[in-house]
């Protein structure tokens, strides 16, 4: 008998540790293969993007302290690296086009997005960054195209459709214009519109909007002049992208 309660204890000893083994195996493989390389890419992503030091690590855990199993895993992570410069980021690209299915690949991408919106870093540069990144975690030039469009001019809507409110607010007789989520519209162009038609039209805007003209006008047309050339320059990328020029 005390033979085989002695089996039994042992059975129950070898399976705590297997499970405990198991867990931690489990969040080491997650940490490895989903985390890790999300955070790099990060961490390379808002130092591309000048932002301050502190910032980039309140960015950092505001992004990945979300899961309780890898807090402090994590956290630790992220106090000893936010301000590394990875220079084998190709590795880390390459698992996440391994790991993660496109969807969450999409989602990844839309958070680096998110941060260059909320912290009103986009530009020309970033934009293209954005999009080297998408293709580098295996999302097609035409899907990387699409997210930019849908994810920026939904967060243009916004700052669009206050504008339009000023604007009738200061003058009753203003009617009142729809917002198009669409880079060719942005431009004055069609879709059919050539390259050299595209470039023609986004010269013609620039020179139109550009903040120099605004110097002398009101705070509120500053304002607005700086958002439609922020307006400008996205849809010109976007096409850049879509039409490869």
């Amino acid at each position: 008998m005390d033979k085989v309660i002695l089996f039994l204890i042992l059975i129950i000893i070898l399976f705590v540790f297997g499970f405990i083994g198991y867990k931690l195996y489990f969040v080491i493989y997650l940490f490895n293969t989903k985390f890790k390389p999300m955070i790099n890419i990060t961490i390379n992503f808002l130092k591309f993007c000048d932002l301050p030091v502190n910032d980039r690590k309140k960015i950092l855990k505001k992004i990945y302290l979300k899961n309780p199993h890898l807090y402090k895993l994590i956290n630790d992570y992220i106090n000893e690296h936010y301000s590394t410069l990875f220079l084998d980021i190709q590795k880390y690209y390459d698992l996440i086009d391994k790991y993660f299915d496109f969807e969450n690949r999409k989602r990844f991408l839309k958070n680096l997005l998110r941060i260059s919106l909320n912290y009103n870093v986009f530009n020309t540069d970033i934009i293209n960054k954005i999009a080297d990144i998408g293709y580098a975690i295996g999302i097609g030039e035409s899907y990387v195209a699409e997210i930019l469009i849908e994810f920026y001019f939904n967060g243009f809507k916004e700052i669009f459709e206050e504008y339009e409110s000023r604007r009738e607010e200061r003058d009753p007789e203003y009617k009142r214009k729809d917002f198009k989520a669409d880079p060719y519209s942005i431009l004055g162009v069609s879709r059919q519109a050539a390259i050299k038609g595209i470039k023609t039209a986004y010269k013609k805007k620039v020179l139109k909007f550009h903040p120099d003209r605004f110097i002398y006008n009101t705070k509120f047309e500053k304002e607005a002049a700086e958002e439609q050339m922020k307006l400008i320059n996205i849809a010109y990328q976007i096409l850049r992208i879509q039409r490869g020029f």
